[in-house]
């Protein structure tokens, strides 16, 4: 695993990785995961 990372470049990410914007997790769901997005959310809103 360590050469890979080495010839790629990429890392070793902990979960939850977003991708457009939206956590993906493996397992259970977990609200910690989408506070980031429902924070994000709920600025746009009050800028309306």
């Amino acid at each position: 695993m360590d050469t890979i990372q080495e010839v790629t470049g990429f890392s070793k990410k902990d979960s939850p990785i977003s991708y457009l914007g939206c956590p993906l997790y493996i397992g259970r769901q977990r609200i910690i995961y989408y506070s980031q997005l429902v924070e994000k959310i709920s600025k746009k809103i009050c800028g309306w």
